[in-house]
């Protein structure tokens, strides 16, 4: 038997799978959050007395403990349906609710100073402890439930004998290791997969920068971390060398800034060339690119062309708005680009040619607007 006892939280069972199948029921797709109340105690579940036989003893072990150490009612309210429930996909799906509201409330724990600073931007405060940072590398695709990419974990929580670690993703992603940090399982907020047969070792990150020739610092903040490590060891791996002063006009993407489709903050420019440089691999499908006449900018493209740049410089930002069956992207092939506005390019152009395009389209911009008034 499986015994959850936390004596701070008390409530009937019934009552969170009603309203737990109600909600799961009520959605077809997508992500949503389990609030199960006790309106005559709002306190939450004080033993659940059986062991699913659909888990492992891994997973089961694992949301004893969880219980053991979370005071989240809707970690413990998921936890509770999905050892209620036989159908699989209803337990993984509240397995995986359970976990992520146990993140983010070791989030919260973990980096307490952050959110105290800012409850909506923690992470302009939050520090990455080297210790705490680990990578799996699945390049390879050898294990088919995690993505293939170098994934980035950082720590959020020990419980009992397990380890809890955030992925540096697109979304909300956790694995859970054991105390020799072996990979035990993978989720996001409606996926859950058990990986305890697979035998998959995390590496500490500061063994494997020095493995591939990069130094390592004993602390990193957001930005240096995922702004900055995660691009240099992107294009160490990619063999990307030197920036090189041509590219295939097929490479290069211009970005209209003031396209409809564009979230701005402090842009200088009316468009802005961007051209490949090599894959980004710590989220799968996306590709870094280049500002040419902007070089100090963090810029990212993804499989479904939504852009992401930021220049710490300038502190400029721009950012695709992702609107659901949008049909234009601020995202031009220069090809088209060139068409358009009447330049000549050919199959491949130096990144000198890039900006005497781009001045020359700033400087036509500022004598038309003065023009006009």
């Amino acid at each position: 038997m499986l015994k959850i006892n936390n004596s701070k939280k008390k409530t009937k069972k019934s009552l969170a799978l009603i309203l737990a199948s109600f909600l799961f029921a009520s959605s077809n797709i997508g992500t949503y959050s389990v609030y199960a109340t006790d309106f005559q105690d709002d306190t939450m579940i004080n033993e659940t007395e059986f062991y699913n036989p659909n888990f492992s003893d891994v997973t089961n072990n694992i949301l004893k403990e969880i219980a053991n150490k979370t005071l989240n009612k809707n970690a413990l309210s998921s936890i509770d349906i999905a050892l209620s429930d036989r159908d699989k996909n209803t337990c993984e799906y509240f397995i995986s609710q359970g976990i992520s509201s146990f993140a983010n409330e070791q989030k919260k724990i973990k980096y307490d100073y952050a959110y105290q600073k800012s409850e909506y931007s923690p992470y302009l405060y939050e520090e990455y402890n080297i210790e705490d940072i680990y990578i799996v590398n699945n390049l390879n695709r050898r294990y088919f439930d995690l993505p293939r990419q170098l994934c980035l974990l950082t720590k959020l929580s020990d419980f009992g004998g397990y380890s809890l670690f955030e992925v540096h993703g697109s979304e909300p992603t956790y694995i859970i290791t054991d105390k020799d940090g072996r990979v035990l399982s993978f989720s996001t907020g409606y996926v859950y997969k058990d990986l305890s047969s697979k035998k998959k070792n995390m590496i500490p990150l500061k063994d494997f920068l020095t493995y591939n020739g990069l130094k390592s610092k004993n602390s990193y903040t957001y930005f240096e971390l995922f702004e900055g490590l995660t691009f240099d060891v992107s294009k160490r791996l990619s063999f990307y060398g030197c920036s090189t002063d041509v590219s295939k006009v097929s490479d290069v993407r211009v970005v209209d800034a003031n396209s409809p489709m564009t979230y701005k903050e402090n842009t200088i420019q009316d468009y802005y060339f961007l051209k490949y440089e090599c894959p980004y691999l710590f989220i799968e499908g996306k590709n870094i690119y280049a500002d040419v006449c902007n070089p100090s900018a963090i810029v990212t493209i993804d499989e479904k062309e939504e852009l992401y740049y930021h220049d710490p410089k300038t502190d400029t930002s721009l950012c695709d708005l992702m609107i659901p069956g949008k049909s234009i992207s601020p995202l031009i092939d220069l090809a088209a680009f060139a068409r358009d506005k009447n330049l000549n390019v050919g199959y491949y152009i130096s990144d000198n040619r890039i900006k005497e395009i781009s001045k020359q389209l700033e400087t036509k911009g500022k004598t038309l607007e003065k023009t006009a008034n």
